[in-house]
């Protein structure tokens, strides 16, 4: 974890927003390079792609769900944080370890979903707003848990702030129910 459990310190939040540009950044690079590389796809039959979806999507649950089944495997590390990343200032080191987690190359992933989107940005020729999105929902989505220990310890319980504007716009509660689930998954 980035944020011990102690007291938090003044310069806390400097390390979740570095983390969190670290993140974003990295999700960024890739979201933008597997959509420059899906024009490649751009050329294919809609339905040859939802076939090449399909049949990646497949794969990565075999290769996932069942480690060995076949020859190869999926890239990932067996370690989450690399020990060279201790040794620098935590701000730092959360910039560097958020860049090395957006773009996937310091990551030990248990679940296929990662993969699954990864494969949709590469094959399914999506809109740019759609793959900058989920980088920035990606970023977003590491960063709430270093964030929610900070919330609590200054506002009280979690969502104590949001429950008034819930209360007076639904649109306000649909978000935050959907920021809630995004979070879980």
């Amino acid at each position: 974890m980035l944020l011990p459990h102690a007291k938090r310190r003044s310069n806390d939040y400097r390390i979740a927003a570095a983390f969190f540009a670290g993140t974003t950044g990295g999700a960024l690079l890739s979201a933008l390079t597997l959509w420059a590389l899906s024009g490649f796809f751009a050329v294919l039959d809609p339905r040859v792609r939802l076939g090449a979806l399909a049949a990646g999507a497949a794969l990565i649950w075999v290769l996932k769900e069942n480690p060995g089944a076949l020859p190869f495997s999926l890239p990932e590390t067996k370690r989450q944080i690399p020990a060279q990343v201790f040794g620098q200032r935590l701000d730092r080191a959360a910039l560097v370890f958020g860049f090395q987690l957006g773009t996937g190359v310091t990551t030990y992933v248990s679940a296929a979903a990662p993969y699954a989107f990864a494969w949709l940005l590469f094959v399914g020729w999506l809109p740019l707003g759609l793959a900058l999105s989920a980088a920035l929902g990606f970023g977003l989505g590491r960063t709430l848990p270093l964030l929610t220990p900070l919330s609590v310890a200054r506002s009280g319980p979690i969502g104590s702030a949001f429950l008034p504007a819930a209360a007076a716009d639904p649109r306000v509660a649909f978000l935050l129910v959907l920021i809630g689930g995004a979070y879980l998954v």
